[in-house]
This record gives C-alpha cells, structure tokens and sequence, in this order.
C-alpha cells in the first residue's frame, strides 16, 4: 500500500490512500510505526471522517472507493449518489447523527449539537 524511505533527507513516505482505507476497513490491525505513519500521511483522519456518519458501513466506503478507482474523482455530491448506489438518503444519515448526540451524553464530539 506505500512505501517508507528512512535514507532520505526527510525521509519520504508513499502510501496509496485508498489501498490503505481498503486495508484497514478489512481489519487490519497496522503495527505502532504503521500507525503512525498513516497518521501523518493523513489516512486515518480520512477513515476517522467517513466512520462518523452513521450509516456509512464498510460496504458503502468500499463502494466509494472502488467507483473512484474505476471512473475518477467525483464531480460533486450528484456525481456521487449517480455513481454510488448504496449513498442513497443522506438525509437520514445526518438525521441519525444528530438522533445520537443528543441521545449519548457519553459522546466527546459533536457534528451538529452544540453542548
């Protein structure tokens, strides 16, 4: 999925984010130094971003994904519910979030409710 160069002056990483959202989202479990690494090539952010929405399993994210790879970057949102299938009703997942910030007093982040 990348590759880490630690001879260059700075070293250089490569990683296909992509690859990386595939392999994580199949459960993959990267080492600290992986991690990390992810981390600071912006991959986990990324994963962290599409998780937050409820309703955006694995299926639909690997459908993104796969889409993007086939046909290219996406347009705009019109472009991505035409493409995507499974993207159906946004509405209802920004519906389910805010059903659960106001519901778990637990949660440390919030999209839509003020706390």
């Amino acid at each position: 999925i990348g590759s880490y160069n630690p001879n260059t002056n700075p070293a250089t990483v490569e990683v296909n984010i992509d690859a990386a959202l595939r392999w994580l989202a199949n459960g993959a479990q990267p080492t600290d130094t992986a991690r990390s690494l992810l981390s600071r090539e912006g991959v986990l952010l990324k994963k962290h971003l599409l998780e937050e929405l409820p309703g955006l399993g694995k299926k639909t994210m690997m459908a993104i994904l796969e889409e993007r790879d086939k046909n290219g970057p996406f347009k705009g949102y019109e472009d991505l519910v035409t493409r995507v299938p499974a993207v159906k009703s946004p509405e209802k997942l920004i519906v389910a979030r805010i059903v659960l910030e106001i519901t778990d007093p637990s949660r440390k982040r919030y999209l839509f409710v003020l706390r």
